[in-house]
């Protein structure tokens, strides 16, 4: 029987719920540990926040980006503990997911990392607030002619641009709001199954944000940051990150260029992988099926909480 291809995916902002890690909290004595390591790292009781709420205050950028983190570093952690010969191909996550997937690859250390991803959402908070703006949804058209709506309603609007390449049938675009209002109205004109403006607050991944990556990349300059141990796919690339100073570089280019996730998993793609979700949520699994629908020997796994992570070691034990 060929050997499984095992790839760790990390899921990113928008997967953040009231309630995340609980299980896993009232489960296991080591993550307590993790998240009140991440909680003195941040200076508030993290594992309060996100069991708690308020959802506006877990949903903030700076907050969200932590928790996030958080409950998917505890997820492979206990998942590794289980499994400690567990061989990983390669990672991935969906923008702030690459920094747990460079995490677990042993390039990032922890709860260092958590400080960071809180450094990058209040950069990100604070270019958002100087450059307005939202992102909208665009479901059921080709990759270019979502592209031409962007630069008919730049010319139009105002700046409107690609930001998450999710999959074959979805690309959510970034900008100024009268910019991403047109192009959400010329997809509708266009055929779109579904064209709608998101609950964000502001237009991540746009080049409005440039001023947020350039903070990020002096922030990991003075960081420790290490090669990989496995292959890490860059969001801004769809390939393998290598050095350190390309890493630091790829992370700073990554908060204003668009996510390259689609193109990842094309090229993560080989038969008989499984692609091991960690943290709070599904999103991104549905976003693997979608764009590997006619992949063969493709499987997925979820560890969420602690029944999932049971199965999981079932599964790759």
């Amino acid at each position: 029987m060929a050997k499984r291809y095992t790839v760790f995916i990390f899921p990113g902002q928008g997967s953040q719920d009231v309630g995340m890690g609980r299980d896993f909290l009232e489960s296991s004595a080591r993550a307590k540990e993790l998240f009140n390591e991440a909680g003195t790292a941040l200076g508030r009781d993290l594992a309060k926040l996100c069991l708690e709420g308020p959802l506006e205050e877990l949903t903030d950028t700076r907050w969200a980006q932590p928790a996030i983190l958080t409950v998917s570093v505890i997820a492979t952690t206990l998942l590794r503990e289980s499994l400690p010969r567990l061989e990983v191909s390669a990672g991935a996550g969906h923008s702030l997911g690459e920094y747990s997937a460079l995490w677990a690859s042993g390039s990032l250390s922890f709860p260092r990392v958590a400080w960071m991803v809180n450094r990058r959402g209040q950069f990100i908070t604070d270019a958002c607030a100087k450059s307005p703006g939202t992102m909208a949804a665009v479901v059921g058209l080709d990759d270019e002619v979502v592209e031409e709506i962007c630069a008919r309603a730049t010319e139009e609007a105002g700046l409107v641009e690609p930001a998450n390449y999710n999959s074959p049938d979805q690309l959510v675009v970034t900008g100024v709001k009268a910019g991403v209002a047109k192009a959400v109205e010329l997809a509708k004109d266009a055929g779109a199954k579904r064209a709608m403006e998101l609950t964000v607050s502001g237009p991540f991944h746009s080049s409005m944000l440039e001023p947020a990556g350039r903070a990020m990349a002096e922030l990991l300059d003075s960081e420790e940051v290490k090669p990989t141990n496995f292959p890490v796919y860059a969001n801004a690339a769809a390939v393998p990150h290598g050095r350190p100073e390309e890493i630091i570089s790829t992370l700073a280019r990554q908060i204003y260029s668009p996510v390259l996730f689609k193109q990842t998993f094309e090229e993560l793609a080989r038969p008989d992988t499984t692609f091991v979700e960690l943290g709070h949520g599904r999103v991104l699994s549905g976003l693997v099926r979608r764009t590997l629908k006619d992949f063969e020997g493709l499987k997925i796994i979820n560890i969420g909480n602690m029944e999932e992570l049971e199965q999981a070691v079932e599964e790759l034990g």
